[in-house]
């Protein structure tokens, strides 16, 4: 990547599927983060108006948000070059040049437009190959959690311990362990523990968590017993999934399976994004080290202490 110097950050994103009750606390995963970061190191930023709606119902943001440049509305069929005049009146309205400007965005043309004004455009999207057609982008990434504002001459962020990113807020899920794609054992020496995305996010009453790799504590049936785990949330690149699906991994060996059996997981950090890889092993490699990594970060603070929730108790029969 070219040596980038931003000085700001424009939030194209749209959140008008949002609705009330629908994710948390109403914003896209890593919104309220970053805008939170924005504020503190008082680097200008503009956002959508379907965002800036969403920003509403976040106490910790109300009034972050009152006197921010609001960018153009997102339509079907906007022309570009109204567009083009728009965008170039936020980024003066910030005292910059358009190709001083840091612009995160979820639609194709509206990147391409910011591309041919010199803006360094970042494209969302969840899915390899939708990320695979923002070729105008300088990158493309899975969700905000990846946004590594360093790179583009901004003040990092100061949130990672211990190589992961621990979530502002904890997330509780459970469900019947189910029959997965029959390959986390025979395959790749990895029993995964499978639900069913469907239920997970009815567990969590909201939208599923980005794709993407996470870790926390588990627990298994009528047993107390607390276990660390990692999960992996998405499509599974490297086998090509037609279905979005969740398998945690408990990191203990059981003497049998637990099909049928209630699974309840804490989810209290993100590791990484989804990945592809050329071979078996490399994935392999990369899952135990996932491993190592959420083992590392579960021994300190708040990570450790989660082990205690209340949810991860069985209910009393």
């Amino acid at each position: 990547m070219k040596d980038i110097h931003c000085g700001s950050v424009l939030l194209d994103l749209d959140c008008s599927q949002i609705t009330e009750g629908n994710g948390l606390n109403n914003l896209p995963a890593g919104v309220e983060r970053l805008v939170v970061h924005l504020e503190a190191n008082s680097i200008p930023y503009a956002v959508s108006p379907s965002l800036r709606q969403a920003l509403e119902n976040s106490p910790q943001l109300r009034t972050c948000q009152t006197s921010t440049p609001c960018l153009p509305e997102q339509s079907d069929g906007a022309a570009s070059e109204p567009l083009r005049a728009q965008f170039q009146a936020v980024a003066h309205s910030l005292g910059l040049k358009p190709e001083e400007c840091l612009i995160v965005v979820t639609d194709l043309a509206r990147c391409q437009v910011a591309c041919d004004l010199g803006m360094t455009a970042v494209a969302l999207a969840e899915r390899k190959e939708d990320r695979q057609k923002f070729e105008s982008s300088i990158c493309a990434l899975s969700s905000l959690f990846d946004l590594r504002l360093e790179e583009f001459g901004l003040p990092a962020f100061t949130d990672w311990v211990d190589n992961v990113l621990p979530l502002a807020q904890v997330l509780r899920c459970k469900g019947p362990v189910v029959k997965g794609f029959g390959r986390g054992s025979k395959m790749l020496g990895i029993p995964t523990a499978n639900l069913e995305a469907e239920a997970l996010a009815a567990s969590l009453q909201e939208v599923l968590p980005p794709c993407g790799i996470y870790g926390g504590w588990a627990s298994v049936g009528n047993s107390a017993t607390v276990y660390q785990m990692v999960m992996s949330i998405g499509w599974n690149p490297y086998f090509d999934n037609k279905q979005k699906s969740v398998e945690p991994w408990l990191l203990h060996e059981f003497p049998e399976d637990f099909y049928g059996e209630e699974l309840r997981l804490l989810v209290d950090h993100y590791i990484r994004p989804e990945a592809n890889f050329t071979t078996l092993e490399a994935l392999v490699e990369t899952i135990h080290n996932d491993a190592d990594v959420a083992r590392g970060a579960l021994q300190h603070g708040s990570l450790a202490s989660d082990r205690d929730d209340a949810f991860l108790k069985p209910n009393p029969v």
